[in-house]
This record gives C-alpha cells, structure tokens and sequence, in this order.
C-alpha cells in the first residue's frame, strides 16, 4: 500500500450521516469499493487466482477434459472465477451454463442445467431429461460448439445429484466429450466426489483458491479503491496490514472489515483511516478471531 495523499477528504451535509452513499460522498469514490457482489469490474487477479483461472481453461479449450473441480474456503473467490471463466470463452464455441443453487432433486437439477444451456420445452421424467440432454449436446457438436456447464455451491450436491453428473458426462462421440462440468466449492467437495469413484476417476484437472498472501492482499485492497476512482488512500499503511492480519487474507473478509472502516471513519470525520479504526470496525462487524 502506498502512503501517499492525494486531494482532500469530502465534507458530509450534517443530515446525510444516515444517508444512502455516505461512504462514496465522504471518501470521495464513485461507487462502494467493497460491495459483496462479484462485480467483474473489480476482479483481482491474485496468483491464485490467475492459476486456477489458467488451468481450468487450459482443461476446457487445449485437453478437452471432462471434469475440473475448484475447491476454496467461503469467501476466497470460487464464484468470482467461474464468472471469469464463463466470459473467457468464446460464444461462438462454447456453450456455457451457470448454476448457482444446485442443491435441489435429480430431476430438478437435470432440468436446470438444459434450461441455463438455452434448452426449452423439456419433458418432465429423469430419463426423458437425459435423452433430452443428448439430443441437445449432439446438436450443438453439429454447430462445432461444446456445452460447458459450471456448477457453483457444489459441496451441496448429493450422492444422487452427483451421480447424475457422472451420467451427463458420459454423453460423447468416439472422438470428443460433448460436455465439459466444472464442479466448484468448499473443500468438503473433494470427500463427496471420493466417494463416487466413477465420478473421481473422470476428474481431468483440480484447482485450488488459497486465501491472499500478505503482499496479494495489499494489492487486493489499493485495486479495489483504484476502481472505485479514489483520489487518495484513506486507510494508513498500518491500518491496511490490520485489515489483512484480521481478515487472514479472505477476501471476503477484507470487504466486510474494509466496509465497517470506511463507514465508522465517514461517520467520525476522520481524514484517515487508522488501526484503532480498523479494530473497532472489526468488532462491530464480529470479524474478531475465534
């Protein structure tokens, strides 16, 4: 993080303390640097996360593979990637479906994975779904094109909904697969797929988000104020490395910190950010270690 200062603080209108964009008003940004969506705009790409990044790509358009699996605690960025990943490839070869809330019945899943690859008027049985499935996948190998479906929150997925998977996944021709899955979540996603072999021995690569290093998290923090258009670091260089120290490099964490110290600063006229703000702010937002 860098130490300089560039321009002033913002003055609050005294009525505008409970206002809506008392943290862009009083900072002086364009829009809130740590909001908790993954806003593509703001996507930091850590080493972890251009390695992750890299290989699940390098499995889906060079190998050609079946099966990525992108494990990561909640917080460090696997939905980020699987919406980087989803841009990354071309439209004109790559199909590509995302699920965000898998955890639901066989047929329901079916159901949903064809509907996000832009399938209509399915039938309602589980067989009729999967025959629907090939006749869809066929089409598409026709066109020159690959279905690639991306599976977030997948640690919720069943025996049964994965086995489903496996079955998906053996729809191909003599000479390519006709879908590729990316399964991505929590680490308790690797004991799941263990305990379907079929599924495990189909895994073609495996990629792993790691919270950020020290050096990875200061850059997190300065890249997001940069996008947010600040015209200077309201947080001191010593209140930064309190906010990676207590977020322990999840970027998630850094955002809920980093939101809390902003606002109580805006709402104590501060013109800086300071550590004691950061612990205070930490608090509040019950960032404490456990």
């Amino acid at each position: 993080m860098t130490g300089s200062r560039i321009g002033t603080t913002a003055t609050l209108d005294p009525a505008a303390d409970t206002a809506d964009g008392i943290v862009e008003r009083y900072w002086k940004l364009y829009v809130h640097p740590f909001g908790q969506s993954p806003d593509p705009a703001f996507v930091f790409e850590s080493e972890p996360f251009r390695e992750a990044l890299a290989r699940v790509l390098f499995d889906i358009v060079e190998i050609g593979g079946g099966l990525s699996v992108v494990t990561g605690a909640a917080g460090t960025g696997v939905t980020t990637l699987l919406r980087s990943i989803a841009v990354t490839l071309p439209p004109s070869a790559f199909c590509v479906g995302q699920i965000i809330e898998p955890a639901r019945p066989v047929a329901g899943l079916l159901r949903l994975i064809l509907e996000e690859l832009g399938v209509r008027k399915l039938p309602r049985t589980r067989s009729g779904l999967f025959d629907a499935a090939i006749s869809f996948l066929a089409g598409l190998a026709r066109e020159g094109r690959e279905a690639v479906v991306l599976i977030d929150e997948a640690h919720t997925l069943g025996a049964a909904q994965l086995e489903a998977i496996r079955r998906l996944m053996n729809i191909e021709t003599n000479e390519r697969k006709l879908l590729h899955i990316v399964l991505a979540g929590q680490p308790k996603l690797l004991s799941s797929i263990r305990r379907n072999p079929s599924l495990a021995d189909r895994v073609t690569m495996r990629a792993v988000l790691e919270p950020l290093g020290t050096a990875d998290a200061d850059r997190y923090i300065a890249h997001r104020l940069r996008v947010a258009g600040a015209e200077r670091d309201p947080f001191s260089l010593r209140a930064a490395a309190r906010i990676v120290s207590r977020s322990k490099g999840n970027p998630r964490r850094i955002n809920v910190i980093a939101t809390a110290a902003l606002l109580a600063g805006a709402m104590s006229r501060a013109t800086t950010i300071t550590p004691a703000i950061v612990e205070a702010a930490a608090k509040d937002a019950r960032e404490e270690p456990s």
